[in-house]
């Protein structure tokens, strides 16, 4: 039987196996269970690879989850601003969802800043570009009166979902999701969006 020479794997593939590694011991241990060695030893690599490309057992989570189940934003508008904002919170529930409130709790707690930085980065973005496509679409049927948001803001649904699942509700409250939206983001982003410049 030929013995595979695990060095020699082409990068895209050691990650590929490595991720999927990383998967299966999340779902047989738990975060709390998974380990450099024990990933490395599924993965059929050494713990120097791993240690080369995560700095911790929270970065390799957090790479495996975004690999397997991306942010997926909606990339058109459902017919309102309530629908719309709705619609980018669920899709974070569903992110969410798919690594485990605990699961993400204690990754967080383990997170260095520059991991911190990565996560809000990536989820960040998304919700950015999809919050400038409902506002766009919401000024364009008359609902507001202007599509552009103070950058800040333009990142308040991510840090109110992040407060309202991490430390007051189970990952997922359809009508707690709705109150989020009707009670401060309509309000706020009505109030607050401005003419887009000429």
């Amino acid at each position: 039987m030929e013995t595979r020479n695990v060095t020699r794997r082409q990068t895209k593939v050691l990650v590929h196996d490595i991720r999927l590694a990383i998967l299966d011991e999340l779902k047989e241990n738990g975060y709390a269970g998974v380990t450099f060695e024990g990933v490395a030893r599924r993965a059929r690599t050494s713990k120097p690879v791993l240690y080369r490309r995560y700095s911790s057992r929270a970065h390799m989570a957090l790479d495996a989850w975004t690999w397997s189940s991306p942010v997926k934003m909606p990339k058109r508008s459902k017919g309102s601003l309530r629908a719309d904002l709705i619609a980018i919170l669920e899709a974070l529930q569903d992110y969410n969802k798919a690594a485990g409130a605990a699961s993400f709790r204690r990754m967080i707690a383990e997170a260095d800043d520059d991991l911190m930085k990565e996560m809000t980065e990536m989820t960040a973005e998304n919700s950015r570009d999809a919050i400038r496509m409902a506002l766009q679409a919401a000024y364009e049927r008359g609902e507001i009166s202007g599509n552009t948001l103070a950058a800040p803001l333009e990142f308040l649904p991510i840090v109110l979902f992040r407060h309202d699942v991490f430390f007051r509700r189970p990952p997922y409250d359809k009508k707690a999701t709705e109150a989020l939206v009707d009670e401060i983001l309509l309000p706020v982003f009505g109030a607050l969006v401005t003419p887009a410049p000429r």
